[in-house]
């Protein structure tokens, strides 16, 4: 006759992730807040830009105006796609909150990634009530627009 385990013990296994469920998607504030720390540094320069040609040129004020628009999109685009795609991986501001953008594997991304996202980002600042960002809330990866379009995801580090 074969020994019965009478202790009444059941064994528990422990739940396996899968590989492809990643949990560790940057929250939306944190990711909202490094941007508005990196448009302050933006919004910074082309200004600062803005002012000294003011000072140095005369003529219509409105081409200063268009101008500063100009060179926040552009230095915008400029600033973020080289710090996402060198070895920082994120911007002054994701860099203080510990978010950082990789590809969607969990690597860096390529340069030309990094601006096919910041092209992204435009049409996501332009479309009405942020519905660029807010789809966020809606995809699995946490992906906002400019994400989907660079094929990046943006994760937590140091947690």
């Amino acid at each position: 006759m074969e020994n019965q385990n009478t202790n009444n013990v059941i064994e528990v296994q422990p739940l396996e992730i899968p590989a492809h469920f990643d949990t560790n998607f940057a929250p939306f504030w944190r990711r909202a807040i490094a941007l508005i720390i990196d448009d302050t540094i933006v919004v910074a320069f082309s200004f600062t830009i803005t002012v000294i040609l003011m000072v140095l040129g005369g003529g219509p004020k409105i081409i200063y105006l268009l101008n500063a628009v100009f060179l926040f999109f552009i230095s915008g685009i400029i600033y973020n796609a080289v710090m996402i795609s060198v070895g920082y991986e994120g911007t002054f501001g994701k860099q203080l909150l510990n978010i950082q953008v990789t590809d969607l594997d969990g690597n860096r991304i390529s340069q030309k990634q990094a601006f096919q996202r910041e092209g992204g980002k435009i049409i996501t600042r332009v479309i009405p009530v942020y519905i660029g960002w807010l789809i966020y809330f809606f995809t699995n990866k946490k992906q906002t627009l400019h994400d989907l379009i660079g094929n990046t995801k943006v994760i937590k580090i140091n947690d």
